[in-house]
């Protein structure tokens, strides 16, 4: 047989500079940056503790350990840590199609708290790149391929700073196992800006994606402003299963939040790379965020995210307290081979209790309207009070499914909908069905709204403005249900449906639904209420919109980067309509390689870039060179900038 092409492969350079050992290890003993050559490497690249080895934009190709016949990755011990800048690429070889690599492994002392001093640490920044990776970041010695799941594995404990990092076309993207679990504190691990997608397909034969972030037992994990998506595989047919979760988190706590917004994760956002509000996205996966627990003790909080042609948005099964508020949901209508798969999804929420689930907008993606899919699914939520309302649910062939034991012993507990909006906000065509009580022994909360007197006593519910069959408004398809009293406005003179008159009887009988004379309206009915941007619209293109900010910054990064100082760069910071914004962000994104005569253009520039601009952009490309030292003393720049 003839050698493998991985085998083949150039790597004359790094044997030059950096030989391996006996057992095929290069061993990292002083600090030591990669900054000069791009290289092909085969064989471990070991950090020992207390050393430092940093890539800096350059590109890094390693052999496949499977074809090779030793392994080829990068290990950091306890205490070393490895850095990650500049737009520096770690990915397969790339002359061998087929190849991949075994990726970065970030070990750590399971038994002791977080710290830089005992676990390894692993930075990647400034849009730095980890691709065609089997595990991009691995922080254990096994992946959960490699060892039953849920147990702890010796070296975990390692810690991942991510900041505008890019994981693309890995099998996982960065997995942490079960580490310090007795803590509730947050990690010291992070997720800011950065981008985890497959975009193509895996580079090993039959390997599909299986997770961007995997979390299992770790303490709890901050991730702001990042997307994660599938943009390969979306289309009728295939396996759901084939394209991969965003966020898979077990047994541990997340908080999926937007970036610099007041009371969420504020942590970089004086970093210019970052626009001023960046939201999390999911496109294209099967579970956006899938999330489970066999303790009462750890919770999932999503805000202001977007959902797009996932199969399942999120999947919640045990969590306590969660909170899910202003996210939008555009569920695809897209047939999937998988039988598990009867039907797209926005919410799932299984054995859960305590939660809160507000304002949120979950639609068809299609103009039409086209079937299955689903808005909300609540199954045995337990006996706390547990809410889910001010949702809008249209297009949709059921806005709500409700199976299963979803109340306790008091009048008050139990699973209450309130102020929801099923098919009532203009948009055609309407749900098929916006409430199905589906199985057998259902319940909800024994009291849907009060005759309290006050506008915001009845459920405050609107349905469908017209009935596509005499069940569209609540189906239960003749099974046991619990009975529970059902206090509605009175509807006055809005045109809004506020009683669901089209409904499936036995049981559902009209004496249990129950008129109060208060009139509806929206806001004093739903103190709680958001209004989304434009009834939704403005949520889907403020969502869009940071995409394309974020997309905007990759590109002049890639493109800008040979030194700063490209024709490209040089029209947009000479043009006068480019704003001071705008030649921030592409300064930053070059730095810290912009060239003199970039800098030259910026200081002439006739519409001059504000102090804190000019301040933040020169901060990012330190060390100056002299001559923009000169050019930063001639200018108006008050004392306190420079």
């Amino acid at each position: 047989m003839g050698q493998e092409c991985d085998q083949l492969a150039d790597y004359s350079v790094f044997d030059a500079n950096f030989p391996l050992d006996v057992n095929n290890e290069y061993h990292v003993t002083s600090n030591t940056t990669w900054g000069f050559n791009n290289m092909n490497v085969h064989g471990s690249v070991v950090i020992e503790p207390n050393k430092v080895l940093t890539i800096d934009g350059v590109t890094i190709h390693f052999g496949d350990t499977r074809k090779l016949g030793f392994t080829t990755n990068i290990v950091v011990k306890p205490g070393g840590d490895l850095v990650i800048k500049n737009g520096a690429v770690l990915t397969s070889l790339a002359n061998c199609p087929a190849s991949m690599w075994d990726g970065i492994k970030a070990l750590g002392n399971p038994l002791v708290a977080e710290s830089s001093s005992l676990q390894s640490v692993v930075t990647i920044t400034t849009y730095s790149i980890i691709e065609n990776a089997f595990v991009g970041i691995l922080c254990a010695e096994s992946s959960p391929e490699q060892g039953a799941y849920g147990a702890p594995p010796p070296g975990t404990g390692g810690i991942v700073h991510a900041q505008n990092g890019v994981f693309r076309n890995n099998k996982f993207g960065v997995v942490m196992r079960p580490h310090h679990t007795t803590s509730t504190s947050a990690s010291n691990s992070y997720f800011y800006g950065c981008e985890f997608n497959t975009n193509s397909p895996l580079n090993y034969v039959d390997e599909p994606p299986v997770a961007h972030l995997w979390f299992d037992q770790v303490t709890r994990m901050k991730i702001g402003g990042c997307y994660f998506g599938n943009s390969f595989s979306v289309g009728q047919g295939q396996s759901a299963e084939q394209l991969g979760v965003g966020i898979h988190a077990f047994n541990t706590a997340i908080k999926v939040l937007p970036m610099c917004a007041p009371g969420v994760w504020n942590e970089t956002c004086s970093d210019a790379t970052l626009p001023t509000y960046v939201t999390n996205s999911f496109f294209g996966l099967s579970y956006g965020i899938s999330f489970g627990t066999v303790g009462a003790d750890k919770t999932c909080w999503v805000r202001d995210a977007y959902f797009s042609e996932c199969v399942g948005g999120i999947r919640l099964n045990g969590a306590y307290a969660a909170r899910l508020n202003h996210n939008y949901f555009a569920i695809p209508a897209t047939g999937y081979t998988d039988v598990s798969y009867y039907g797209n999804y926005g919410v799932g929420i299984y054995n859960c209790t305590g939660f809160e689930i507000e304002n949120n907008e979950l639609t068809d993606n299609s103009t039409t309207g086209s079937y299955p899919n689903y808005g909300m699914i609540f199954s045995n939520t337990g006996d706390a009070t547990n809410r889910y309302g001010n949702n809008n649910f249209t297009k949709l062939s059921t806005g709500t499914i409700i199976q299963h034991d979803n109340d306790g012993p008091l009048p008050d507990d139990g699973l209450d909908f309130k102020c929801n909006d099923y098919g009532n906000t203009g948009v055609v065509p309407w749900n098929l069905f916006d409430i199905d009580f589906a199985g057998t022994g259902v319940s909800v909360g024994t009291r849907q709204g009060v005759n309290n007197g006050l506008p915001d006593g009845p459920a405050g519910n609107t349905f469908s403005s017209v009935c596509i069959s005499p069940e569209t408004h609540m189906v239960n398809n003749f099974h046991q249900l619990q009975y529970f009293n059902y206090w509605h406005h009175d509807p006055g003179t809005t045109p809004k449906i506020v009683l669901p008159t089209c409904r499936s009887n036995p049981p559902m009988l009209n004496s249990w639904f129950v008129n109060t004379t208060q009139t509806y309206t929206k806001a004093s009915a739903c103190p709680g209420y958001i209004e989304l941007i434009n009834g939704g619209e403005g949520q889907r293109s403020a969502m869009a919109a940071s995409e394309q900010n974020y997309g905007a910054l990759k590109t002049i990064y890639n493109n800008e980067r040979d030194g700063g100082d490209t024709e490209g760069l040089k029209e947009l910071v000479s043009d006068a309509n480019s704003s001071g914004y705008d030649v921030r962000n592409a300064l930053m994104a070059a730095a810290p390689k912009v060239s003199i005569e970039i800098w030259e253009e910026v200081f002439n520039r006739e519409t001059a870039l504000n102090p804190w601009h000019m301040a933040q952009a020169l901060l990012a490309n330190s060390p100056l060179q002299s001559e923009v030292v000169s050019l930063m003393d001639r200018s108006e720049l008050t004392p306190f900038y420079k």
